[in-house]
């Protein structure tokens, strides 16, 4: 058990924008970085990404070798008539985030689903 916590750690730092990638990218003009939450499971690795006001076509997901990246791109919603914006904090333009995943999961068998503006992705852990 003792490995699994240390390979949470890992991912967790990672996530949390530790990477030089991930510094980078935050500070691209238009960039947004959505919020990722990552649990490690029994069998399984889940990364849960949250997007609302996305499609899922609007959604990429890609892996690299053992580095996950996730990205798209939410459009500005100004309400058709509206005369002035007074406040506007959801952000909007495009966004990536990339994650490198542990040596123990296999990249071929990973599952994403996306619903009510969450994207669940699976990773299997390999069979040791």
């Amino acid at each position: 058990m003792k490995e699994f916590s240390h390979l949470f750690s890992q991912l967790q730092m990672l996530a949390s924008g530790m990477d030089r990638r991930g510094q980078f990218e935050a500070f691209q003009p238009g960039a947004w970085r959505p919020p990722i939450d990552i649990y490690e499971m029994q069998t399984s690795i889940l990364v849960v990404v949250e997007l609302p006001g996305l499609a899922k076509q609007e959604i990429d997901v890609q892996v690299e070798g053992k580095l996950l990246t996730i990205s798209g791109s939410r459009n500005k919603r100004i309400p058709e008539g509206a005369q002035h914006v007074h406040q506007m904090e959801i952000p909007y333009g495009g966004f990536i985030r990339r994650i490198e995943l542990p040596t123990d999961v296999e990249v071929d068998q990973i599952e994403a689903r996306y619903e009510e503006g969450y994207l669940m992705i699976e990773i299997p852990r390999s069979r040791l």
